[in-house]
């Protein structure tokens, strides 16, 4: 958790995009700071991580982790 202000944010491990990623929950306000795992106008870039096994499996088991949760905002990392 990071506690910041009124908000406290849950770590999500995302490996995908990138081995280390992660995204930040705030169930409270249902913020979601999803940074290069989740994008609007382009694709995340899933590449070879010697790192994981497989990144595309990885990136879709990252998503599936992300998808119920209850979120009214997402914060990417590019773009609006």
């Amino acid at each position: 958790m990071i506690d910041i202000g009124r908000y406290s944010f849950r770590c999500i491990e995302t490996p995908g995009h990138s081995p280390a990623h992660f995204c930040l929950y705030e169930a409270k306000n249902k913020i979601l700071v999803s940074g290069d795992h989740i994008l609007f106008d382009i694709t995340p870039n899933i590449t070879f991580w010697p790192q994981l096994d497989n990144s595309l499996k990885s990136y879709l088991d990252s998503l599936d982790k992300v998808y119920n949760l209850d979120v009214n905002l997402v914060l990417p990392g590019h773009g609006a």
